[in-house]
């Protein structure tokens, strides 16, 4: 059973979702309910999109399970449409943003096991939608440029975030980035490692 939410009870559920007094578990179902019904074409996508924009203070594990699916499809969907794309490209963003500035690139001493999963999925959508935001890029050159003098060095560049920042220098270089990844490849030790490089 799914729930079909319309206008009107988005705005009246916005407050307990932006307050996060509505449950965890609640929040991620009006996602994910909204989600299949916009994919069996009875829920239009721009309701969708009102629902999702509420979440930009989200910092839970579960209902970013939640929100990476979704924006991760629509992001599929519209990259065919540049108009929507447009639009729907800095929402994400700013979603993504919201997430990277409550829990940041750097694991801390009270981060449980799902912070840290949340951080590495956080991590993953900067590299999607983010790329392009000076910061997100600064930190990213600098991880690269400590693990390109040491590859050892699982603190500045742990394995978990290495393909996506992978991604942003690639995203952001030129043909010497490009090159530089792509030399880790044949330097790595394991399959393991050069999986990162793909």
């Amino acid at each position: 059973m799914r729930v079909k939410l319309t206008s009107e009870m988005i705005d009246r559920l916005s407050t307990g979702i932006q307050s996060k007094t509505l449950p965890a578990v609640d929040r991620a179902g009006l996602l994910l309910d909204g989600y299949a019904l916009v994919k069996a074409g009875k829920l239009s996508p721009e309701s969708l999109i009102k629902l999702l924009s509420n979440y930009t203070d989200e910092d839970d594990y579960t209902v970013w399970t939640g929100i990476a699916g979704i924006i991760g499809g629509l992001d599929a969907v519209l990259s065919d449409d540049p108009t929507m794309c447009g639009y729907f490209k800095p929402m994400a963003k700013k979603i993504v943003m919201g997430l990277h500035d409550k829990i940041g690139w750097d694991a801390t001493e009270s981060d449980g096991h799902l912070s840290t999963l949340l951080r590495g999925m956080m991590i993953n959508l900067l590299s999607t939608f983010c790329h392009d935001d000076a910061d997100v890029a600064a930190e990213a050159w600098r991880r690269f440029a400590l693990f390109q003098e040491n590859h050892g060095d699982m603190k500045s560049l742990p394995s978990d975030m290495r393909t996506s920042v992978f991604k942003i220098v690639v995203k952001n270089g030129g043909e010497k980035e490009y090159e530089a990844v792509k030399a880790y490849f044949d330097l790595a030790t394991d399959n393991a490692e050069r999986k990162f490089v793909l």
